[in-house]
């Protein structure tokens, strides 16, 4: 029997026929029968592998748990604030419909004492029409000279006289408890800004396959903030479809300048990603926050019906990226004030960013000052794009 044994080689047996015949005495030589048969290397358990299911699945459970314990803040029985004289609801907007019409009715149960609707100069006879059908007396429509969120929302902070500003979409339905329980929050003196909990309107009579989609993803959402609300009182984002903040944080000139002057990489400026800069702004100034999840304080809100969802999901997903690596690695405060915030920050840029041609763009524009990206291999990074050529002008539309 010949036996050859190698991790890399077959292996010939017996039991394959590998026979010797007997020697010819006139010629003197021998024939040999061979069948090979390969026989594969037995596979060693990966450890690695399951330790990272283990870790994976470990954290999973503990962002369920949490956000089965955690619970939101009850009403006060003799609240600080009241609506109706402590609200007003921003609405920065360019082309609202007949849904801000079901919208702006919803938002009237709850008695904000005004809503300031802002607008492009162009658009002030439509919405001054919607408006009037609604509530002439408690509805007033505001303008500046171009559409601009960011803008727009600064022309309302600086038209608003009470205590408690609240930043709307036009299509956010809400239900008639949401602003006192969001005003619960408040009788914390220390809370500075303040969420909700999600969930999708459709546009029709059922969901689109993309509705569905959107419909999961808020989902998600809502166990996440509620989980990181209870574990460390932090939240990567209050979502600007509503959140509500002390007017007298936005009111600082030093925040009204920076979030109108609000630059990538120090010469891009950015009119989208207002909810991530607030919300920033919050943790870096000392500020709580704190997310309403339960059904009294659930916004409805519509999504695209159709594949421009992705166009939207593409849009939140660059602000994510422009927003937590400043968080990260430039203004550094979250790590100490809300630390399972920044791991969750860190865990999406491990399974998503660094693979991404977008992230590798970034860090080829990263601006030529001390930041933990400066330089890759001991070779510094210039501002070019992925084609070697230098200022790409496509950033400036993200």
């Amino acid at each position: 029997m010949l036996y050859l044994t190698s991790d890399d080689f077959p292996v010939c047996k017996s039991s394959v026929h590998c026979a010797l015949s007997l020697f010819n005495s006139a010629s003197r030589s021998c024939t040999i029968r061979c069948d090979w048969v390969h026989f594969p290397t037995p596979k060693r358990p990966n450890h690695s592998s399951l330790l990272h299911r283990f870790y994976r699945y470990l954290w999973y459970l503990i962002r369920v748990a949490a956000s089965f314990t955690y619970r939101p803040v009850p009403l006060p029985e003799n609240p600080t604030y009241i609506a109706s004289e402590d609200v007003t609801i921003i609405v920065p907007t360019i082309d609202a419909g007949e849904e801000f019409k079901e919208a702006a009715n919803t938002w009237l149960i709850g008695k904000p004492k005004e809503i300031l609707i802002i607008t492009e100069e162009k658009m002030k006879g439509p919405l001054e029409e919607l408006a009037n059908q609604v509530d002439p007396e408690r509805i007033r429509v505001l303008t500046v000279p171009f559409a601009n969120k960011r803008l727009q929302m600064a022309h309302g902070i600086r038209n608003t006289s009470t205590d408690i500003i609240v930043f709307a979409d036009d299509d956010a339905i809400w239900p008639p408890t949401m602003l006192p329980y969001i005003l619960a929050c408040f009788e914390d003196q220390k809370v500075g800004g303040v969420g909700t909990s999600q969930r999708v309107q459709p546009v029709g009579k059922k969901m689109t396959v993309w509705e569905v989609l959107a419909a999961f993803r808020l989902s998600i959402r809502n166990i996440e903030i509620a989980s990181s609300t209870h574990i460390d009182g932090g939240i990567p984002c209050l979502s600007g479809r509503t959140a509500a903040y002390r007017t007298i944080i936005l009111k600082d000139p030093e925040f009204l300048h920076g979030f109108t002057h609000d630059y990538w990489l120090g010469k891009y400026q950015l009119n989208s990603g207002d909810d991530k800069f607030l919300t920033r702004w919050m943790v870096s100034h000392g500020w709580s926050t704190y997310v309403q999840c339960c059904k009294e304080a659930e916004l409805l809100s519509t999504m695209k019906p159709n594949w421009r969802f992705l166009k939207q999901v593409l849009r939140w997903t660059r602000n994510t990226w422009r927003s937590d690596l400043r968080s990260l690695f430039m203004e550094r405060h979250i790590w100490s004030s809300h630390p399972y915030v920044a791991y969750t920050m860190v865990s999406v840029f491990r399974r998503r960013t660094f693979l991404s041609p977008f992230f590798i763009s970034v860090l080829r524009e990263w601006p030529l000052t001390p930041c933990p990206f400066r330089s890759l291999g001991g070779q510094t990074l210039q501002p070019v794009n992925a084609f070697g050529r230098p200022n790409i002008s496509v950033l400036s539309h993200l």
